[in-house]
Order: structure tokens, then C-alpha cells, then sequence
């Protein structure tokens, strides 16, 4: 298409075959780069308004360690949007007690807001049998047994009681006043499990005192009753591993993963977290959904001199969108290659060719009465 020089008219030298090597590796350089980001699919994400899922439980799983709070002192709760326990909440976590970096017991929790050890420390004499008591009264469950605290609090919630009726039960209490017996010195705790909430707008959080659920009117509000002894040990120091909901295969790295919170005072932090619903291929594993979620933080100072002040603890308060977000992977175009490689290759040809009279331009200017030049300079 181009004319081409005569080959007399041509004239090689070691500047121009350096400047033609340096254009084959930076040649060879990009158009591997192209393919890697053509053989690599490219992430679409598409928003749209999301399904109606309104009966839908979502595990949120979770791994926090509290190095200043003791695991009897600690439990997890879940409260709804209208201030209400979640009654209907699943709760399946592990409270590992740690002292000096060592794992110094583990205890469990599934029953929301309980202290309840799953496994059992205390043998009931020969013939014990605790009593299970208003569940105890029905005629069919005169004979039944309830030896622990958890299988109280469990008997209380397949009938439809408040299982936090039980906590002044003796089985209760007997286990309560073990535990805290136990507390080793400078004991932390790490929580790691899950809790499956309601697709609507709550939260999960571990605060100072006993949660109740206290009757006002028609409706019931979620309040902890605490004493001063309860706020000013409780240090809520902690260090978030991991927080996600839904699947929970998800790898993604999450916005608080790795979060961490020291305390100098006495403080009440909130997580605020937008969730959002993620379709599309390789984010669906069964019936498990996967969610993204962003976060941001806040912290209020407790001072106990005053007459209305917030309550110790950690609280992630979620609130789920009503879009979602459709993930494809998109592959690009074969004749899209093809036009950036050859972009590459020609503006690499015209580059190093402008550079190349350019340097003979400012070489002439420097040396005007020499006949230095590019092709001058021999080679290294």
C-alpha cells in the first residue's frame, strides 16, 4: 500500500537496530497483555429490582473475638425492625474461651440472647428430674425432664414460650453461677457460627445485661437489664474476621473483614450495612443466595452519669435492599482483539519512529557542526 525506500537509499545502523529490538519486546509485551485480558472474562453487574423472598430465613455467619469480655458474659441477639426479638430466629454458635492466645474451652449457643452451655459440665444425681415447669403442668408432659437449662429453653420454644422466662429457673441459674465461677483471669471470647434472621430490616448485636422482652401496649420492645457492675466491665474491644450473609461459600472479600475497634472508654458501636442480593453464575449454590453488603460505622460514648445513655456493645444493624444485583461474566470479541493488537503494534511502530527523529532532531540542535546522530553511536 506504502512505497517502500530503494535499497540503496536505505541506511542501517546499530542505533536503528537497538530501536527496532526495543519495539519488538514492547511489541511482544502488550499484545500478551491483550490476550491475557482477552482470554480473562470481564464482570457485569446489572441492577434490577430483586424477587419477593418475604418468609426467606438468611444465615448471617460471622467470627468476631471480644479479648477483654469473658464468653459467660457474652451471648448473641437478634432484634427485629419493630424492636422485637426474632423469635423464629436459628441461632448455631460456638463461644471459644481464650486466655493468652490459647483456647482455654468452648461453649455453644442456640437459643438467641442465652448463655445456655450445650455441652453439658454437670452430671444430675441418680433419679434427678428437673422440672420443665408451665410446659411441666400439660397433662401429656407431666413425666418430662428438663435437666439443663438448654433443654428448658428449648422445651420452652417448641410451645411457643419466651424462652428467657426460664433464665430464673434453677437449671438456669445453677449453670449461670458455674460458669461465671470459671471465668479464668484476663479471659477473652470468640464467637464463630451463624444466626439465620428474616429478610427484612434488624439487627444482631452483643450488648451489656440480660435481654427481656418487656410489654408496652400491644406490642413488645427488646430492653437489657443491667446493673452498674455490668457496664463498666463490659469492654467491647473486638476484632472482626469475617461477616457475611447468605452462602456461605462466598470468597469475596467483605468491607468489614479484618475491622478492628480498641476501646479507651466506655462505647457503643453500630455497623450500619446496606445488603444486596447477588444472581448470576457462580454465585448460587442450591438454595443458598449469595448477598454483597456495604458498610460504615459509629461510635457513641456511654457516660452512666447521665440519666439516658446507650447501652455497651456491638450492634450490626442490616437493612435489606429491594434491588439486586445480576453478576455475568462477559467474554470479549474475538475481532475486539484482533483491533487492539494491531492498534498496538502500528502505534508502536509510529512511537518509537517519532522518538527516534525526535533524539536526531535535539542531537542536531546540541552538536549543529558534528555529524552526530542516532546512527552514529555505536554498540554497547
Amino acid at each position: 500500500i506504502h512505497p517502500k525506500l530503494k535499497k540503496e537509499a536505505e541506511k542501517k545502523s546499530s542505533g536503528g537496530g537497538i530501536v527496532t529490538l526495543l519495539a519488538v519486546v514492547i511489541t511482544v509485551w502488550l499484545v500478551a497483555a491483550e490476550y491475557g485480558a482477552y482470554s480473562t472474562p470481564r464482570v457485569r453487574d446489572v441492577v434490577q429490582l430483586k424477587a419477593n423472598y418475604p418468609d426467606e430465613m438468611i444465615k448471617v455467619h460471622l467470627e468476631v473475638e471480644f479479648p477483654r469480655l469473658p464468653c459467660a458474659t457474652l451471648s448473641l441477639d437478634a432484634v427485629s425492625k419493630d424492636g422485637a426479638q426474632q423469635q423464629k430466629a436459628r441461632v448455631e454458635i460456638v463461644r471459644t474461651r481464650m486466655q493468652g492466645g490459647s483456647t482455654v474451652g468452648h461453649l455453644g449457643q442456640d437459643v438467641l440472647g442465652s448463655s445456655a452451655i450445650t455441652t453439658r459440665n454437670w452430671e444430675p444425681p441418680e433419679g434427678y428430674c428437673g422440672p420443665c415447669y408451665d410446659v411441666g403442668k400439660l397433662p401429656k408432659h407431666k413425666e418430662l425432664c428438663c435437666n439443663t437449662c438448654l433443654d428448658l429453653k428449648r422445651v420452652y420454644i417448641s410451645h411457643g414460650l419466651n424462652p428467657k422466662v426460664a433464665a430464673n429457673s434453677e437449671q438456669c441459674l445453677r449453670e449461670a453461677n458455674a460458669l461465671k465461677n470459671a471465668i479464668a483471669p484476663e479471659e477473652g471470647c470468640r464467637i464463630h457460627g451463624h444466626v439465620e434472621v428474616h429478610q427484612s430490616k434488624g439487627n444482631v448485636h452483643v450488648a451489656a445485661g440480660n435481654a427481656i422482652n418487656a410489654m408496652h401496649d400491644s406490642h413488645t420492645h427488646h430492653v437489657h437489664q443491667l446493673t452498674v457492675n455490668d457496664i463498666l466491665g463490659f469492654n467491647i474491644s473486638h476484632n472482626i474476621k469475617r461477616l457475611t450473609f447468605g452462602s456461605k461459600r462466598m470468597r469475596q472479600s467483605m468491607p468489614l473483614d479484618g475491622a478492628r475497634f480498641t476501646q479507651d472508654k466506655l462505647a457503643q458501636v453500630r455497623y450500619i450495612l446496606k445488603v444486596v442480593p447477588v444472581t448470576g453464575e457462580g454465585y448460587q449454590y442450591g438454595n443458598e443466595r449469595m448477598f454483597l453488603y456495604s458498610a460504615s460505622s459509629h461510635e457513641k460514648e456511654v457516660d452512666i452519669s447521665s440519666s439516658h445513655f446507650p447501652i455497651p456493645g456491638v450492634y450490626f444493624e442490616y437493612d435489606f435492599s429491594e434491588l439486586q444485583v445480576k453478576r455475568d461474566l462477559v467474554q470479549q470479541s474475538f475481532l475486539h482483539f484482533i483491533t487492539r493488537v494491531c492498534a498496538t503494534v502500528g502505534g508502536m511502530y509510529v512511537v518509537l519512529g517519532l522518538v527516534y527523529r525526535g533524539i536526531d532532531v535535539i542531537l542536531g540542535k546540541i552538536f549543529p557542526d558534528s555529524d552526530v546522530s542516532v546512527a552514529s553511536f555505536p554498540l554497547l
